[in-house]
């Protein structure tokens, strides 16, 4: 060993002196050597590796540096944030993964890492892909029918799960804390396996079936207060795949009870829940969304009186302010017509008299005209045309006198009609108005109840009790 040793020393010593007549010039700073072995190793060409994940930290500025290992060999590696966002796992060691990246040679510190650009688990990725086309493909599908809501009406749910977990103990436990008058109906199924997907959806199918053409078996409920859940207490991401499978997505999509998918995995969401009517992280959550407890109840029904009671005093305040707008307006009205009308009338009368005066007096002019003009021989003819216009004027001013009635008689109906519109005339006829002790007017029949109430005449009010038969 120590011969071996000494000949590559004497080797060594050999190939400095070989290069120490060398030009000064021809030598490297550490930098310039860095930089040469930057553009050797970062050639752009991006690889696809398979390897373990021995270790990962995650800092603080969303860098992920990681050890990626095989059995023989190990390499340093990172990730930057805006490319681990979209990463649907959170890896840790001893995962494998698919890592697609680039080498890269950091020259400050002459350290060599594989700069990861995408990743993905090694095994299901191919699972993850065919999840994503089918969720493109089902958005028009399966996913395109609308959401029914879940309303404070539900008192029948029918659970699909397995009875042998502690999944319908924990929904049995919730519904009792919520409403215990609330039934459960258990549809038992698979909920993990190669025969899960066949089983879960012919338990869905199966559940509605009976439903709806068995109602009696469901203690008389109805479609509006009964819903299906569909659950399952998490678990991996192979025992979720089922509830992705066509199978299940469809017979979500065509229940025509609501479903609240409740498989309980928050990382990635099975397809069931885009056909699901609503999702819940947990079984225990879908009864909550399902079942409100009495406390909530008492406080959407106290909450639903309040703003009825606010809606109902606002419409009677518009309706008393309309009223009596409509009474100031009408009465308002009524003066303004009759003012006119007799304004009108005046305006006719006091023309008909000035004109009957003017007529008379051009006339009588004439006829003294005519009179100092005429001989004694035209006397007779003259007494004649006087009398003609006597009557004349007699039948003018009997003319302008019928007129003139007529139109008072107008106005009088006009006026009496005015009258008879308004509320007191129309009780003068035998009209009267029901209203409760508190002035609530009774509108209908169906208002009444036993009790007093008062009935007001045009002249005065009466109290009186009604009983019903």
């Amino acid at each position: 060993m120590a011969m071996n040793l000494r000949r590559k020393g004497l080797k060594l010593i050999g190939l400095f002196q070989k290069y120490r007549y060398m030009d000064l010039e021809q030598a490297l700073t550490v930098s310039q050597f860095n930089n040469i072995i930057q553009e050797k190793i970062e050639d752009g060409q991006a690889y696809l590796l398979i390897a373990e994940i021995s270790s990962i930290t995650f800092h603080s500025s969303g860098i992920w540096y990681l050890t990626l290992k095989d059995e023989d060999s190990s390499l340093k590696a990172m990730m930057f944030g805006s490319q681990n966002y979209y990463v649907k796992f959170r890896p840790k060691a001893g995962d494998k993964v698919l890592v697609l990246g680039l080498s890269s040679f950091y020259t400050k510190l002459g350290d060599y890492k594989f700069k990861i650009l995408s990743m993905q688990l090694y095994g299901i990725g191919t699972v993850l892909e065919r999840i994503e086309r089918s969720k493109a493909l089902w958005r028009d599908t399966y996913f395109k029918r609308p959401k029914r809501a879940i309303d404070e009406t539900v008192s029948c749910i029918l659970v699909i799960t397995s009875v042998q977990g502690s999944v319908i103990r924990d929904i049995i436990r919730t519904r009792n804390i919520r409403d215990r008058r609330a039934d459960i109906y258990v549809f038992p199924s698979l909920m993990q396996g190669e025969d899960c997907a066949d089983n879960v959806s012919e338990m869905i199918r199966c559940a509605n079936d009976m439903f709806f053409l068995n109602p009696s078996c469901f203690g008389g409920h109805t479609q509006d207060d009964t819903l299906i859940i569909l659950a399952r207490g998490g678990g991996q991401f192979e025992d979720i795949l089922p509830f992705s499978d066509e199978k299940i997505v469809k017979a979500v999509s065509e229940s025509r009870l609501r479903i609240i998918s409740a498989i309980g995995h928050e990382d990635d969401n099975p397809l069931c829940d885009f056909a699901a009517d609503i999702r819940a992280s947990t079984p225990t959550q879908a009864v909550e969304i399902a079942l409100r407890s009495r406390t909530e109840k008492i406080e959407a029904f106290k909450a639903l009186h309040s703003k009825f009671l606010i809606a109902f005093q606002s419409f009677v305040e518009k309706k008393i302010l309309q009223t009596t707008d409509m009474i100031i307006e009408f009465r308002a009205l009524r003066e303004e017509i009759l003012e006119e009308k007799f304004k009108k009338l005046k305006d006719l009368i006091t023309s008909f008299v000035n004109l009957r005066e003017r007529f008379i007096a051009l006339q009588n002019q004439k006829l003294k005209l005519m009179e100092s003009q005429l001989s004694s021989s035209l006397l007779l003819k003259t007494q004649i045309e006087r009398n003609k216009l006597l009557n004349l004027s007699s039948s003018l001013t009997l003319a302008m006198n019928d007129y003139a009635k007529q139109k008072r008689h107008d106005f009088v109906s006009i006026r009496d009609n005015l009258i008879m519109l308004s509320p007191k005339a129309v009780m003068k006829r035998g009209y009267m108005v029901l209203s409760t002790e508190d002035n609530k007017n009774v509108k209908s029949k169906k208002d009444l109840k036993n009790g007093n109430y008062n009935m007001k005449f045009y002249d005065g009010n009466i109290s009186v009790e009604i009983k019903k038969r």
